[in-house]
């Protein structure tokens, strides 16, 4: 091995736990469990020769070979003789839309809902919309469709009661609608073959409480390695940043189990009511400040769907209710 200089390149991002350490590829989309102490050495000894390292620890050459070519071989480590002509990540993290998504509950789609559906939330630049369509479904998404048919949504959820009459009569609609990502029907009784159904449709038992408001992580599947995620998990929530709920009577809310109203849109634009500062406060709760989220590896690449409250220490943290199905102090996966 020759005597160069070394550093991790740039898409490559370590990230420390209580007790895992973990080398994010961002090009590659791939994850490699490292130590802490590893990853100590990879930041002390960052833009450095590679003898320094081995000669500072002469009793540990061999391990650190192993993982010096496990890097080399992953391409996870720049070797260079000047590894500062290479630049250093940016961590900046800028939309420019003042609201993201919007999760909306519809019972009586009426005029004021219609108009903030085809007006407001393209001045807000909205790109997804979650939708829990409670009565009159087909009449209404049938609406709502016509209403989004030149809005900037790129993304549509919906969210319905699960029936096999629903299931029918909602899958001609939704098969060819480019919007329409997903259609989550909760409440599910196993009474259906799902192999005679769309693919965009998913079949959930538990009530829409559950698979709304407190979505966990089930496996390492479900983390999203983006470098944009990671930049805006370094500042902001990534399930709840630019994020607002509004009730069938058209109630603003920072979620759907919040107990305050914020405003209505009947009576107020949005844009004037997220400039309140709990929402804001609220978007900048990261992992960092979430008691155990805090102590994992995963952190800024997990879109935990839980929802934060605050604790009383003094610590200023928040936590979850129930618990998440990794555990970052064993570093193992409840099964």
């Amino acid at each position: 091995m020759k005597n160069r200089q070394f550093k991790l390149f740039q898409c490559c991002v370590p990230v420390k736990g209580i007790k895992n350490g973990v080398v994010i590829d961002f090009q590659r989309n791939t994850m490699h469990k490292v130590s802490n102490q590893i990853i100590d050495l990879l930041e002390e000894y960052s833009s450095k020769d590679i003898y320094d390292l081995f000669n500072d620890f002469k009793t540990s050459k061999t391990i650190l070979k192993k993982h010096m070519r496990y890097f080399i071989e992953n391409e996870l480590v720049i070797m260079s003789d000047d590894v500062d002509c290479y630049s250093l990540l940016e961590n900046d993290f800028f939309w420019p839309e003042i609201v993201d998504t919007i999760s909306i509950e519809i019972e009586n789609l009426n005029t004021d809902f219609k108009e903030f559906l085809e007006i407001q939330i393209n001045e807000l630049g909205v790109k997804s919309l979650k939708l829990i369509l409670r009565k009159d479904e087909i009449r209404n998404f049938v609406k709502i469709s016509t209403l989004l048919k030149k809005s900037k949504i790129r993304c549509v959820v919906l969210y319905l009661e699960y029936s096999i009459e629903i299931v029918k009569e909602f899958q001609p609609f939704v098969i060819d609608d480019p919007r329409v990502s997903q259609v989550v029907f909760y409440n599910f009784n196993g009474d259906l073959n799902l192999e005679d159904c769309d693919g965009k449709f998913c079949f959930e038992k538990s009530p829409l409480e559950i698979i709304f408001d407190n979505k966990t992580i089930e496996s390492v599947d479900d983390f999203v390695l983006n470098l944009n995620i990671y930049n805006e998990a370094l500042q902001r929530n990534l399930m709840f940043n630019r994020s607002v709920y509004i009730d069938s009577l058209g109630n603003v809310k920072k979620h759907r189990e919040d107990v305050e109203m914020y405003g209505n849109i009947v009576s107020i634009d949005l844009v004037e009511i997220v400039k309140n500062k709990d929402f804001k406060l609220f978007w900048e709760i990261t992992k960092d400040q979430i008691e155990v989220c805090k102590d994992c590896e995963f952190r800024y690449i997990c879109p935990d769907g839980r929802i934060p409250f605050k604790t009383n220490s003094k610590d200023h943290y928040y936590k979850y209710k129930t618990r998440c199905k990794y555990d970052p102090y064993q570093g193992n996966w409840d099964i």
